[in-house]
């Protein structure tokens, strides 16, 4: 179990993932592999997000969605609207947890062309989400005027932006992520110096640097833990979408100060040189890719 220091523990989450934490499990072929061609000693581990939830075959979302869907229930609103590409997980784990709490789901597909591929806009996800009952709007139409017709027929709508990162609660759920992987170091003995995440709204690594932060900052405080022994953290986030350089920087600055104000630590303790430029990484099919570092120390 989780245990979360105040003011985090206050905030309200409904639980949407298994009663355990997803398991960390050491990946020795590719740690040799790398080893066996490299001067390094590293060891590689991989946490198994994909396993951790019966809802939506994926949990990253979700883990955000548990502190989105308080206020969805607050407010009394009876319809999730929200978008994403054609294929967005992130529109399926919606389905799943609207489907869950009998709430109705909305989807604005996001037009993005895929050359020779109709099953591309007719299968996977998109068969999915139909399934578990979604109803899909006319590719970028708008949110808030879905949401105002809605009004209009008597039903309350609930805007969820894509990857449910732009909300004021949205990096909540990767910083809970980050005590329950210092939960994890302490059983298993071992610290995780480096944690590579792939990066689309932001969310994610943004509440990974605020959760490590302060969830660090508290071990050292009970002489459990000492960076000076196990050195520094670093997150690499791999951006996905080859934003222009200085956009997904300020995005993930923004969510990290935000969150660290939410659970206590306060927004100046996370500064731009916390999340630092961009490198080449490689190519991925018709586009360059960059890797965006987060530095929590």
């Amino acid at each position: 179990m989780v245990v979360l220091p105040e003011p985090f523990a206050s905030f309200k989450r409904t639980p949407l993932l298994f009663d355990h934490p997803s398991p960390l499990h050491p990946l020795p072929n590719l740690t040799r592999h790398l080893n066996s061609t490299t001067t390094t000693k590293t060891q590689i581990w991989a946490k198994r997000e994909g396993s951790f939830t019966g809802l939506g075959l994926g949990v990253n979302k979700i883990r955000k969605l548990e502190y989105v869907i308080p206020d969805v229930l607050a407010k009394g609103c009876d319809t999730l609207i929200s978008t994403g590409g054609t294929q967005s997980n992130h529109m399926r784990q919606v389905a799943a947890v609207g489907s869950h709490l009998g709430l109705k789901t909305v989807f604005v597909p996001q037009a993005h062309q895929v050359p020779g591929s109709e099953a591309f806009e007719l299968f996977g996800n998109v068969q999915v989400n139909g399934i578990l009952g979604a109803e899909y709007a006319e590719p970028n139409a708008s949110l808030e005027g879905i949401a105002d017709d809605i009004e209009k027929r008597g039903g309350r709508p609930y805007i969820i932006a894509s990857g449910a990162s732009a909300h004021g609660h949205g990096g909540l759920g990767f910083a809970r992520w980050a005590f329950e992987v210092v939960e994890q170091e302490a059983a298993l003995g071992i610290f995780f110096d480096t944690v590579v995440v792939p990066v689309a709204s932001g969310g994610t690594i943004g509440g990974m640097i605020a959760g490590f932060k302060l969830a660090d900052r508290l071990r050292q405080e009970s002489g459990t833990f000492s960076l000076s022994q196990s050195g520094t953290r670093t997150i690499i986030g791999i951006d996905t979408y080859n934003k222009p350089v200085g956009v997904l920087e300020a995005t993930i600055l923004d969510i990290a100060q935000r969150t660290a104000k939410l659970i206590g630590l306060g927004e100046a303790v996370i500064q731009a040189h916390d999340v630092v430029g961009s490198r080449p990484l490689g190519t991925s099919p018709g586009q360059s890719s960059r890797s965006k570092m987060a530095l929590k120390h």
